[in-house]
């Protein structure tokens, strides 16, 4: 009778130590981990300088939130670029110009030309913004802007067409190379220069 007591005690203190476990262990928040932080990039367009470097920043945020899997960030980046960035009228009637015809999803073409921009400076991870040259074009409203990229093993000169609004600011119709690439070149390095013997 007193081992089967003993035992019968046992486990209530088992389960009920238990119990407290479960109990403590409810009372705990579960560990997530956490999203690391995408601030969008600012973007103005009072320049063609300005909206060039809107443009290049907003497409690297969405190459770099496609490498981490981030697809939300990624779409809203490239959705912002297409509402704020790109020259959509200009980019619409280029395209009915090569084609002859109208186009008949306007939003299906801006979004291609888009992806393709970012296409076009995926491999570049650096922009010396502070390098930037202004090319102008045959119209005053329309400027181009030389930006000098760097990739891992080559470096690059990008060209970014804008054209000024009716509204005055700086809008992107095309991006290409304004030259061939070229190997990157290591940073320099000051060598310690030889004393003479005295």
């Amino acid at each position: 009778m007193t081992r089967c007591c003993t035992r019968n005690v046992a486990v209530a203190l088992s389960l009920g130590l238990a119990a407290g476990g479960i109990v403590a262990g409810g009372c705990r928040r579960p560990e997530t981990p956490t999203a690391p932080a995408t601030t969008a990039p600012s973007v103005t367009l009072d320049t063609p300088q300005d909206a060039a470097r809107s443009l290049l920043q907003l497409l690297r945020a969405h190459l770099d939130a496609l490498a981490r899997h981030d697809k939300a960030t990624a779409t809203e980046r490239l959705a912002q670029v297409e509402l704020n960035v790109a020259a959509r009228d200009a980019i619409v009637a280029r395209e009915v110009h090569a084609l002859g015809q109208p186009v008949k999803d306007e939003a299906r073409l801006l979004r291609t030309c888009v992806e393709n921009w970012a296409a076009i400076i995926a491999y570049y991870t650096t922009f010396d913004f502070d390098r930037m040259q202004l090319e102008p074009e045959a119209s005053p409203k329309r400027q181009s802007v030389r930006v000098p990229a760097r990739g891992p093993h080559d470096q690059a000169v990008i060209r970014v067409s804008c054209l000024q609004g009716d509204d005055g600011q700086w809008r992107v119709r095309i991006i290409d190379f304004a030259g061939p690439t070229t190997p990157a070149t290591p940073p320099a390095t000051t060598q310690p220069q030889p004393t003479s013997a005295p």
